[in-house]
Protein backbone atom coordinates (compact mmCIF):
# COMPACT_ATOMS: atom_id res chain seq x y z
CA UNK A 1 0.00 0.00 0.00
CA UNK A 2 1.16 3.71 -0.59
CA UNK A 3 2.16 6.09 1.95
CA UNK A 4 -0.77 7.65 1.17
CA UNK A 5 -2.64 5.28 1.25
CA UNK A 6 -1.90 4.06 4.74
CA UNK A 7 -2.46 7.22 5.63
CA UNK A 8 -5.84 7.73 4.38
CA UNK A 9 -7.07 4.68 6.09
CA UNK A 10 -5.53 6.16 9.51
CA UNK A 11 -7.41 9.25 9.17
CA UNK A 12 -10.35 7.67 8.45
CA UNK A 13 -10.59 5.09 10.63
CA UNK A 14 -8.50 6.82 13.85
CA UNK A 15 -11.19 9.85 13.37
CA UNK A 16 -8.83 12.04 12.40
CA UNK A 17 -9.52 15.04 9.91
CA UNK A 18 -9.11 13.02 5.78
CA UNK A 19 -5.74 14.31 4.41
CA UNK A 20 -7.90 15.66 1.10
CA UNK A 21 -4.68 17.63 -0.10
CA UNK A 22 -2.56 13.94 -0.31
CA UNK A 23 -5.54 12.69 -2.04
CA UNK A 24 -6.13 15.37 -4.51
CA UNK A 25 -2.30 15.05 -5.07
CA UNK A 26 -1.51 14.22 -8.98
CA UNK A 27 1.01 11.46 -10.28
CA UNK A 28 3.48 11.52 -13.41
CA UNK A 29 -0.04 10.59 -15.33
CA UNK A 30 -2.11 13.06 -13.40
CA UNK A 31 -4.26 10.11 -11.31
CA UNK A 32 -5.20 11.05 -8.11
CA UNK A 33 -5.40 8.75 -4.97
CA UNK A 34 -9.58 7.90 -6.45
CA UNK A 35 -8.16 7.19 -9.95
CA UNK A 36 -6.15 4.51 -8.80
CA UNK A 37 -8.36 2.68 -6.66
CA UNK A 38 -11.12 3.26 -8.61
CA UNK A 39 -9.01 1.28 -11.47
CA UNK A 40 -7.92 -1.56 -8.80
CA UNK A 41 -11.75 -1.72 -7.61
CA UNK A 42 -10.69 -1.04 -4.07
CA UNK A 43 -14.65 -0.22 -3.09
CA UNK A 44 -14.35 0.55 0.74
CA UNK A 45 -11.21 2.52 0.16
CA UNK A 46 -12.68 4.80 -2.65
CA UNK A 47 -16.22 5.07 -0.51
CA UNK A 48 -14.23 7.14 2.13
CA UNK A 49 -12.51 9.25 -0.37
CA UNK A 50 -15.78 10.02 -2.05
CA UNK A 51 -17.12 10.86 1.24
CA UNK A 52 -14.08 13.12 2.26
CA UNK A 53 -13.53 14.54 -0.60
CA UNK A 54 -15.72 15.38 -2.92
CA UNK A 55 -13.92 17.34 -5.04
CA UNK A 56 -12.12 14.39 -6.26
CA UNK A 57 -15.24 12.35 -8.70
CA UNK A 58 -15.29 15.27 -11.45
CA UNK A 59 -10.82 14.79 -12.05
CA UNK A 60 -9.35 13.82 -15.53
CA UNK A 61 -5.97 12.24 -15.61
CA UNK A 62 -3.61 13.29 -18.75
CA UNK A 63 -5.64 11.05 -20.92
CA UNK A 64 -8.62 12.98 -19.95
CA UNK A 65 -9.98 9.66 -18.09
CA UNK A 66 -11.53 10.20 -14.73
CA UNK A 67 -12.80 7.58 -11.84
CA UNK A 68 -15.63 6.77 -13.54
CA UNK A 69 -14.04 5.88 -17.05
CA UNK A 70 -11.48 3.98 -14.84
CA UNK A 71 -13.96 2.00 -12.73
CA UNK A 72 -16.18 1.36 -15.74
CA UNK A 73 -12.99 0.11 -18.10
CA UNK A 74 -12.01 -2.52 -15.55
CA UNK A 75 -15.34 -3.97 -14.67
CA UNK A 76 -16.22 -2.46 -11.48
CA UNK A 77 -19.45 -2.07 -11.47
CA UNK A 78 -20.86 -1.01 -7.88
CA UNK A 79 -17.92 1.90 -7.76
CA UNK A 80 -19.42 2.99 -11.25
CA UNK A 81 -23.02 2.99 -9.69
CA UNK A 82 -21.82 4.68 -6.72
CA UNK A 83 -19.20 7.37 -8.92
CA UNK A 84 -22.61 7.90 -10.96
CA UNK A 85 -24.81 8.99 -7.89
CA UNK A 86 -21.53 11.54 -7.03
CA UNK A 87 -20.81 13.08 -10.19
CA UNK A 88 -21.38 17.02 -10.18
CA UNK A 89 -24.35 17.13 -12.63
CA UNK A 90 -27.39 18.54 -13.31
CA UNK A 91 -30.78 16.74 -13.90
CA UNK A 92 -30.31 16.83 -17.62
CA UNK A 93 -26.92 15.51 -17.74
CA UNK A 94 -28.29 12.44 -15.12
CA UNK A 95 -30.91 11.97 -17.35
CA UNK A 96 -28.54 11.22 -20.28
CA UNK A 97 -26.09 8.79 -17.99
CA UNK A 98 -28.24 5.92 -19.30
CA UNK A 99 -26.60 6.85 -22.64
CA UNK A 100 -23.82 6.88 -21.54
CA UNK A 101 -23.95 3.35 -20.06
CA UNK A 102 -25.58 1.36 -22.44
CA UNK A 103 -22.29 2.96 -24.99
CA UNK A 104 -20.44 1.75 -22.27
CA UNK A 105 -21.76 -1.82 -21.69
CA UNK A 106 -22.26 -2.03 -25.35
CA UNK A 107 -25.59 -2.44 -24.96
CA UNK A 108 -27.17 -1.73 -28.53
CA UNK A 109 -30.70 -1.67 -27.65
CA UNK A 110 -30.16 1.01 -24.77
CA UNK A 111 -28.70 2.89 -27.42
CA UNK A 112 -31.21 2.70 -30.47
CA UNK A 113 -33.75 3.44 -27.97
CA UNK A 114 -32.03 6.32 -26.74
CA UNK A 115 -31.10 7.92 -30.26
CA UNK A 116 -34.88 7.09 -30.93
CA UNK A 117 -36.03 9.28 -27.99
CA UNK A 118 -33.71 11.99 -28.26
CA UNK A 119 -32.15 11.99 -32.01
CA UNK A 120 -30.45 15.46 -31.83
CA UNK A 121 -28.15 14.65 -28.51
CA UNK A 122 -25.91 12.54 -30.15
CA UNK A 123 -22.74 14.95 -30.25
CA UNK A 124 -22.66 17.97 -28.29
CA UNK A 125 -25.06 17.77 -26.10
CA UNK A 126 -24.17 14.47 -24.58
CA UNK A 127 -20.66 15.10 -23.97
CA UNK A 128 -19.97 14.09 -19.88
CA UNK A 129 -17.48 16.50 -17.27
CA UNK A 130 -14.06 15.23 -19.89
CA UNK A 131 -16.07 16.17 -22.93
CA UNK A 132 -16.16 12.67 -23.68
CA UNK A 133 -18.84 11.36 -26.15
CA UNK A 134 -20.85 8.52 -26.25
CA UNK A 135 -18.93 7.44 -29.16
CA UNK A 136 -16.00 7.54 -26.75
CA UNK A 137 -17.92 6.02 -24.36
CA UNK A 138 -18.34 3.44 -26.74
CA UNK A 139 -14.99 2.48 -26.65
CA UNK A 140 -14.78 0.75 -23.38
CA UNK A 141 -17.67 -1.79 -24.36
CA UNK A 142 -15.72 -2.21 -27.61
CA UNK A 143 -19.40 -3.02 -29.40
CA UNK A 144 -18.71 -2.33 -33.48
CA UNK A 145 -22.89 -2.57 -33.49
CA UNK A 146 -23.17 0.73 -31.12
CA UNK A 147 -20.53 2.73 -32.63
CA UNK A 148 -22.17 1.95 -35.74
CA UNK A 149 -25.78 2.81 -34.42
CA UNK A 150 -23.81 5.89 -33.23
CA UNK A 151 -21.90 6.75 -36.46
CA UNK A 152 -25.41 6.51 -38.43
CA UNK A 153 -26.89 8.99 -36.37
CA UNK A 154 -24.43 11.84 -37.07
CA UNK A 155 -21.56 11.11 -34.46
CA UNK A 156 -18.37 12.53 -35.53
CA UNK A 157 -15.65 9.85 -35.48
CA UNK A 158 -12.81 12.36 -34.85
CA UNK A 159 -14.94 14.22 -31.89
CA UNK A 160 -12.47 15.60 -29.40
CA UNK A 161 -12.15 15.32 -25.62
CA UNK A 162 -11.05 17.99 -23.23
CA UNK A 163 -7.38 16.61 -23.74
CA UNK A 164 -7.69 15.81 -27.83
CA UNK A 165 -8.08 12.37 -27.78
CA UNK A 166 -10.54 10.56 -29.99
CA UNK A 167 -13.08 8.19 -30.00
CA UNK A 168 -9.80 5.69 -32.10
CA UNK A 169 -7.48 6.71 -29.26
CA UNK A 170 -9.42 4.70 -26.60
CA UNK A 171 -10.93 2.30 -28.77
CA UNK A 172 -6.54 1.34 -29.02
CA UNK A 173 -6.43 1.80 -25.34
CA UNK A 174 -9.10 -1.01 -24.76
CA UNK A 175 -8.10 -3.07 -28.08
CA UNK A 176 -11.45 -3.08 -29.40
CA UNK A 177 -10.20 -4.28 -33.05
CA UNK A 178 -13.94 -4.25 -34.21
CA UNK A 179 -14.65 -1.60 -32.82
CA UNK A 180 -11.85 0.54 -34.69
CA UNK A 181 -12.62 -1.23 -37.75
CA UNK A 182 -15.89 0.32 -37.51
CA UNK A 183 -14.14 4.03 -36.90
CA UNK A 184 -12.12 3.46 -39.36
CA UNK A 185 -14.64 2.64 -41.93
CA UNK A 186 -16.48 5.94 -40.80
CA UNK A 187 -13.46 7.81 -41.77
CA UNK A 188 -11.94 8.08 -38.44
CA UNK A 189 -8.60 9.64 -38.69
CA UNK A 190 -5.71 7.11 -37.85
CA UNK A 191 -2.98 9.94 -37.15
CA UNK A 192 -5.10 12.34 -34.88
CA UNK A 193 -3.05 13.87 -32.11
CA UNK A 194 -3.73 14.46 -28.82
CA UNK A 195 -3.03 17.72 -26.72
CA UNK A 196 -1.76 15.88 -23.73
CA UNK A 197 1.19 13.50 -23.37
CA UNK A 198 2.48 11.94 -20.16
CA UNK A 199 1.83 15.18 -18.29
CA UNK A 200 3.04 17.29 -20.79
CA UNK A 201 0.59 19.92 -22.39
CA UNK A 202 2.00 23.10 -24.78
CA UNK A 203 -0.54 23.40 -27.44
CA UNK A 204 0.83 21.35 -29.47
CA UNK A 205 -0.41 17.65 -30.99
CA UNK A 206 1.21 14.50 -29.71
CA UNK A 207 0.49 10.92 -29.43
CA UNK A 208 -1.37 9.49 -32.19
CA UNK A 209 -3.67 6.35 -31.65
CA UNK A 210 -1.14 3.94 -32.29
CA UNK A 211 0.39 4.86 -28.78
CA UNK A 212 -2.47 3.51 -27.17
CA UNK A 213 -1.89 0.41 -28.65
CA UNK A 214 1.51 -0.02 -28.05
CA UNK A 215 0.57 0.45 -23.94
CA UNK A 216 -1.30 -3.18 -24.27
CA UNK A 217 1.07 -4.60 -26.22
CA UNK A 218 -1.57 -5.56 -28.24
CA UNK A 219 0.44 -6.56 -31.64
CA UNK A 220 -3.00 -7.25 -33.87
CA UNK A 221 -4.47 -3.65 -32.68
CA UNK A 222 -1.04 -1.85 -33.60
CA UNK A 223 -0.80 -3.76 -36.81
CA UNK A 224 -4.75 -2.82 -37.87
CA UNK A 225 -3.70 1.31 -37.08
CA UNK A 226 -0.13 0.61 -38.90
CA UNK A 227 -1.87 -0.86 -42.24
CA UNK A 228 -4.71 1.67 -41.83
CA UNK A 229 -2.02 3.98 -42.72
CA UNK A 230 -0.74 5.27 -39.26
CA UNK A 231 2.29 7.70 -39.80
CA UNK A 232 5.15 5.81 -38.09
CA UNK A 233 7.42 8.71 -38.03
CA UNK A 234 5.07 10.93 -35.89
CA UNK A 235 6.61 11.03 -32.50
CA UNK A 236 5.08 11.66 -29.08
CA UNK A 237 5.80 14.38 -26.61
CA UNK A 238 8.62 13.01 -25.75
CA UNK A 239 10.35 12.41 -29.21
CA UNK A 240 9.86 8.95 -29.29
CA UNK A 241 8.55 7.71 -32.26
CA UNK A 242 6.00 4.45 -32.04
CA UNK A 243 9.05 1.99 -32.64
CA UNK A 244 11.01 4.16 -29.99
CA UNK A 245 8.22 3.92 -27.44
CA UNK A 246 7.42 0.27 -28.01
CA UNK A 247 11.11 -0.40 -27.42
CA UNK A 248 10.95 1.67 -24.12
CA UNK A 249 7.48 -0.17 -22.80
CA UNK A 250 9.57 -3.84 -23.44
CA UNK A 251 7.44 -4.90 -26.59
CA UNK A 252 10.82 -5.96 -28.76
CA UNK A 253 8.60 -7.69 -30.92
CA UNK A 254 6.49 -4.70 -31.79
CA UNK A 255 9.55 -2.39 -31.75
CA UNK A 256 11.06 -4.90 -34.80
CA UNK A 257 7.91 -4.74 -37.04
CA UNK A 258 7.28 -1.00 -36.78
CA UNK A 259 10.48 -0.17 -37.12
CA UNK A 260 10.97 -2.44 -40.26
CA UNK A 261 7.88 -1.16 -41.56
CA UNK A 262 9.20 2.46 -40.83
CA UNK A 263 12.38 1.82 -42.91
CA UNK A 264 10.53 0.76 -44.95
CA UNK A 265 8.11 3.46 -45.68
CA UNK A 266 11.41 6.07 -45.57
CA UNK A 267 12.64 4.65 -48.83
CA UNK A 268 9.86 4.41 -50.34
CA UNK A 269 9.42 8.22 -49.18
CA UNK A 270 5.62 7.01 -47.66
CA UNK A 271 5.84 8.75 -43.91
CA UNK A 272 6.84 12.18 -43.64
CA UNK A 273 8.02 14.03 -40.58
CA UNK A 274 5.14 15.43 -38.35
CA UNK A 275 4.99 19.33 -37.72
Amino acid sequence: MRACEERMVGGVEGGTSAPCADWMALDKQGRSLLHRLCERGAEAFAYDVMDWCEGSVGVADWDAHRPLDLAFGNGHYDLVTALVVAQPADAPVRRRMNMWTGAAFGDVGTVREWLTDMPNDVESDTRTVGQKTPLHWAAIGRSPDVARALLEAGADPNARDSHGRTPLHDGAHFCGRMFIATLLQHGADVNSQTAYDGGVYDGRPHRTPIFDAIDTGDEETVMMLVAAGTDLSRANALGHTPADYATQMGHDVLAHLLGRVARERACNGKDTQAA
